[in-house]
């Protein structure tokens, strides 16, 4: 029998994060990046490698800002109402010669020997000639050359995340391709002789695989490239392949179940051989028996198999070195305080994660436990947000205060919170009012009675 090693020395939160992210540093994983190169109209939301510098000036000519007549400055000199100037309407054939202009439209060419632009409102045509009554002022209503971007100055500087108005300032500066960070690729190892791949195989005591499908959503919602290795049985040897297949294909080894100390839990094992453990067991509830490691330079996580769990600790552990890889910068998820419907139990020495369903009682902003089974894929899909109780926290009380972060975009003051036993009214409810009312919603939460 293998020896079943138990989470005797786990470590607080935090300290597993900073421990994996400085081991992450030192292995060059989060100081270098690979680079790639696309068209600046692929690049939204890319992060440029490099500096980038215009190719051409914007505007790449003298052009006209208004709609009127081209004009020398000096030929205005001394016009007033009393006195107005005559210039002479040229064609735009016409080589260009004192006390003259041309009729411009906005955007045109500046004709040579021209310097200003009079608006047309500011005009009288009369015949052949041009009246003004004020004088203009060098370079009045011209885009000048380099006005807005100057060729060679940085039009996106290195590390920055490429927004919309990027690419418009990327092509206008004579751009049509750009150098980013290359997006990591993340290999997706689900493990377990009850997993099976289809509803076709789904009988009394087979899972059906769901944990690498949503994993995979969320490793692209973080910028990274999934990469689904199907299901591995419990096999020391076929999982020890297969991490070995992924380390020399991809950048990132996330492998799904096998974490704990049962007897088909292999993946510590297979990691110990081929790399480093850093973290094997996190005081956290749920996720106690996360596996964080580094392998050939690679950071290798095991998450544990239930389907909450799965997702708390790709969350807690997963999402951070992928932003970090892609130098993308880490957005906190809002937090509101909310009052809860109901005194929370908590283990002392255990960071405990709870999912709530979150909403509007009495213009409060309340929060209700959901249940907080591993295996409930209801509380995962049903959960407006995530309330964190701290290790030395044994619990908290109904109706006090807690800051709850929110994990879907609802506003909790324009979402009706519903809290009884189950029933399937609630949720055509629900979707009626979202039909009825624009940006108000119904979240529930089932309790017993």
């Amino acid at each position: 029998m293998r020896n079943n090693r138990a989470y005797l020395n786990c470590l607080q939160r935090k300290e597993a994060q900073e421990l994996w992210r400085q081991k992450l540093f030192q292995c060059g994983f989060l100081t270098g990046f690979a680079t790639e190169t696309v068209t600046v109209i692929k690049a939204l939301g890319r992060v440029a490698a490099k500096s980038v510098f215009a190719k051409q000036s914007v505007p790449h000519y003298n052009g006209a800002a208004m709609d009127g007549i081209a004009v020398f400055a000096q030929d205005t000199f001394g016009a007033k109402e009393t006195l107005p100037k005559q210039l002479k309407l040229l064609s735009e054939e016409t080589q260009f010669s004192s006390g003259s202009c041309y009729v411009i439209d906005t955007g045109d060419p500046m004709p040579l020997g021209t310097t200003a632009v009079i608006m047309i409102e500011d005009v009288h045509l009369a015949d052949d000639f041009a009246h003004i009554t004020a004088a203009a002022v060098p370079w009045q209503n011209v885009r000048v050359i380099g006005e807005d971007i100057v060729v060679n100055e940085i039009v996106v500087p290195e590390q920055q995340v490429i927004a919309p108005v990027d690419i418009a300032a990327l092509l206008a500066a004579g751009l049509e391709e750009i150098t980013v960070i290359k997006k990591p690729e993340t290999a997706i190892i689900s493990t377990g002789d009850e997993i099976v791949g289809s509803l076709a195989e789904l009988k009394p005591g087979a899972i059906l695989d769901i944990n690498s499908h949503m994993l995979a959503e969320a490793i692209t919602e973080w910028g990274s490239i999934p990469k689904r290795q199907g299901i591995v049985k419990d096999d020391i040897a076929a999982v020890r392949q297969t991490i070995i297949n992924c380390l020399e294909k991809y950048d990132v080894v996330v492998i799904n179940a096998g974490t704990s100390a049962g007897r088909g839990d292999y993946t510590v094992e297979v990691l110990r051989e081929l790399g480093e453990v850093i973290v094997h067991g996190v005081a956290i509830k749920p996720g106690k028996p996360v596996i964080l490691a580094v392998c050939q330079g690679k950071p290798v996580i095991g998450l544990p198999g239930y389907p909450v769990v799965a997702m708390l600790t790709a969350e807690l552990f997963l999402r951070e070195i992928l932003y970090l890889r892609q130098r993308l910068p880490i957005i906190e998820k809002p937090a509101v305080e909310a009052v809860l419907t109901k005194q929370t139990a908590s283990t002392v020495g255990v960071e405990e994660y709870i999912r709530v369903s979150v909403g509007n009682v009495q213009g409060k902003v309340v929060a209700a436990p959901l249940n907080r089974g591993a295996g409930l894929i209801s509380s995962l899909n049903k959960a407006q947000g995530i309330l964190s109780i701290e290790e030395a926290c044994p619990g908290l009380n109904s109706g006090q205060k807690a800051p709850v972060i929110m994990l879907r975009s609802e506003k909790p003051e324009n979402t009706v919170l519903a809290v009884g036993s189950h029933d399937l009214a609630l949720e055509l409810l629900g979707v009626f009012l979202r039909r009825k009312l624009a940006g108000i919603s119904l979240a529930y939460a089932n309790v017993a009675v």
